[in-house]
């Protein structure tokens, strides 16, 4: 209620809740359109390797599609929100419309991917998913509800920067490219590097504003509203230090067996050498 209360000072010219929720709607729609519609019927014909996949594998496939088109759209906007305004002289009642407009966009898909986990949980359930899902989807509401908390949460959504990478390798493993082809790693690196940059890199910068921003007077303002900082921004910081371990202990495998290919290549190499000049 407080929220709601404090909400009342954005601009008159606002998008409205009932816009908001129309953009919230049409994405959900649009994702489970993608999903299990136009996700079907173009991939056999854009990628005929698709057609070999199991039905776990597409459903799979068709979700990371989507997951890539959603974090290009949600990367670009975000970063042209906290580079291209004032929201860091306000980073809580700074008011963006195209802040507004891609917290919707992200409720939408969010309450789309989480029904296609929960009805595939099988092929893509995770509880580490459900942990991500439900703490972005809940900060975004209450951003677009009451449009505060601007340029933190554009600042914490271009965290989205890594994600095709992420998807990009699941489709190589998916197609049987091996991880120490040339392709594979350098995709391993890209996600690595953008990983570390947007993820990790961004996670004290995010709390040394947020200690700054205790000391101005918009933060006694805020009142119990300042929790919203400290909630969900946690258990995500948490999940993307898990990840991000994991990351590295998978892209220090890769290199170990590049490097044994290589040694066997110059290995083999010696070999025929030497039954040449013995020849």
């Amino acid at each position: 209620m407080e929220l709601l209360r404090l909400s009342d000072t954005v601009p008159a010219d606002a998008i409205s809740r009932a816009k908001l929720f129309g953009i919230t709607v049409t994405t959900a729609a649009t994702c489970l359109l993608l999903q299990y519609v136009l996700g079907p019927l173009l991939m056999p014909v854009l990628l005929p390797k698709y057609s070999r996949l199991s039905v776990g594998d597409k459903v799979d496939w068709n979700s990371r599609i989507i997951s890539s088109i959603h974090a290009t759209v949600l990367t670009v906007s975000c970063t042209y929100v906290v580079f291209h305004s004032s929201l860091w002289m306000s980073p809580v009642f700074g008011y963006s419309k195209v802040l507004m407009a891609m917290c919707a966009f992200c409720v939408g898909y969010i309450i789309a991917d989480t029904l296609v986990i929960c009805v595939h949980w099988k092929n893509l359930g995770g509880i580490s998913w459900l942990i991500h899902h439900s703490t972005t989807g809940i900060a975004c509401a209450i951003t677009a509800l009451t449009g505060l908390y601007s340029f933190f949460m554009a600042y914490r959504l271009m965290a989205e920067f890594s994600t095709p990478f992420v998807n990009q390798r699941v489709f190589l493993e998916r197609l049987g490219i091996p991880k120490t082809s040339k392709i594979a790693f350098f995709n391993g690196l890209a996600l690595a590097g953008s990983f570390c940059l947007c993820r990790i890199m961004t996670i004290p910068v995010y709390w040394l504003v947020v200690y700054n921003f205790s000391f101005s007077t918009e933060w006694v303002a805020l009142g119990r509203g300042t929790y919203c900082l400290f909630v969900f921004p946690i258990p995500l910081d948490t999940l993307n230090l898990l990840w991000f371990y994991k990351i590295v202990r998978g892209a220090l495998k890769v290199l170990n067996l590049r490097n044994e290919e290589k040694t066997g290549d110059k290995l083999n190499g010696d070999s025929v050498g030497n039954v040449e000049k013995l020849d």
